[in-house]
């Protein structure tokens, strides 16, 4: 297994995977501001039916620092043969969500639940740059939890590929998630989804990290593939000692 990354470290995706999926979703955030009033309305007048507000509050843990701390704890425990790996994916994860509290620095945009919906759309925009002036109810866009969702999920899916369509199912529940409850718009989302997206696959492609890192990922990887190759050669030749024993045992008997 840790030959098969080395591979991928050795080749990074494509480009062009990259780039367009960074356009598209944030073309699609602009393309969701003539629905955003409409959508957050609905949502704070608790018109989400019970069902799909429970599956998302689970899911909302895949896009919070703490939840995202317990997963990364459950692949150092139960997948030894993958910690090689775990420090791109913990930069993966911080770099996007860093990169998502960092654009809010940008932009002022009122939250959903702080707006009066009695203007239009644009009113939810107050001012650039506001740095570090803006309070809470004024840092709606682009989403931190959304960058953060989709940034673990692309370290996941680049660590474990075969789980990928779970990964991304559970980032787009945590993106919903911070719509339904009324925090973000969906153009906030959309935003937020792309920076993840920007920032995960430039680091799980190697393109944002230091050669020096990748080097050393990479002798951190030939080390767990040797120790994996021994262990399972140490667990072959204990069945076969076990299964000898038996014979042993039915001859003699």
């Amino acid at each position: 297994m840790p030959d098969q990354r080395l591979r991928r470290i050795e080749s990074p995706g494509s480009a062009m995977r990259w780039v367009a999926g960074f356009a598209v979703l944030l073309a699609a955030g602009f393309a969701a501001l003539p629905v955003d009033l409409a959508v957050a309305n609905w949502c704070l007048t608790l018109n989400c039916p019970r069902p799909i507000h429970e599956l998302f509050v689970n899911a909302e843990p895949f896009a919070h620092g703490i939840g995202v701390v317990f997963i990364l704890a459950a692949v150092f425990v139960l997948a030894p043969e993958s910690r090689w790996a775990l420090p791109r994916l913990v930069i993966c994860v911080a770099a996007a969500g860093m990169a998502g509290n960092m654009f809010k620095l940008l932009v002022s945009r009122t939250r959903p639940n702080a707006f009066d919906f009695e203007s239009g759309v644009l009113a939810t925009f107050n001012q650039w740059l506001p740095l570090s002036g803006a309070n809470s109810s004024t840092q709606s866009t682009p989403s931190a939890h959304a960058a953060t969702a989709v940034g673990l999920a692309i370290g996941l899916w680049w660590l474990y590929p075969r789980g990928r369509w779970l990964f991304g199912g559970l980032a787009v529940l945590a993106c919903g998630h911070r719509v339904e409850i009324g925090v973000h718009f969906v153009s906030d989302v959309f935003w937020g989804a792309a920076i993840g997206w920007f920032a995960g696959w430039g680091i799980v492609d190697g393109r944002f990290l230091l050669p020096s890192f990748q080097r050393w990922e990479r002798r951190r990887a030939a080390v767990a593939g040797s120790a994996a190759k021994m262990s399972a050669v140490a667990s072959t030749a204990a069945a076969v000692s076990a299964a000898a024993a038996e014979q042993a045992d039915k001859h003699a008997a």
